[in-house]
């Protein structure tokens, strides 16, 4: 029996001026609850993605790769992390795509960093649902 992979998306928002985030982050949400219809491990898995975004009151250590955590009940964290100046530097025009660029490779890495350790999940499916979900996102 197969189950089904869940995208769940969190946010850590370091000041007022990166509250422009959190419409994006919403629709992510909606998003991906919508629009992963198959089956991606063999049992049900998780992603939990938490994009990590500096600012005024907090910042955190400058990161460009993703943090990724593989968790033994079958769940896998990843950190995205980005400073509101990158965040801020993108035209709004192009933010979802900038986004989506960013999830994709930090979701990429956790997939087949999973796939690396034995977990039980099917890296070019969960990618292709991926990749329709993050296109739905940026319509």
């Amino acid at each position: 029996m197969t189950g089904l992979v869940t995208v769940k998306v969190g946010a850590q928002i370091g000041g007022p001026e990166a509250s422009h985030l959190c419409s994006l982050h919403v629709k992510l949400n909606r998003v991906f609850s919508e629009h992963l219809p198959r089956s991606g491990t063999e049992t049900d898995g998780r992603l939990g993605i938490c994009l990590v975004v500096d600012g005024s009151i907090y910042s955190w250590p400058p990161q460009r790769d993703s943090g990724i955590t593989i968790y033994r009940d079958g769940k896998i964290g990843i950190d995205i992390y980005f400073t509101t100046n990158d965040f801020l530097m993108v035209p709004v025009d192009e933010a979802c795509e900038w986004l989506a660029k960013r999830l994709r490779d930090g979701i990429r890495a956790a997939v087949v960093k999973a796939e690396g350790r034995g977990h039980p999940i099917n890296a070019s499916i969960v990618m292709e649902d991926v990749e329709r979900a993050l296109e739905i996102f940026c319509e």
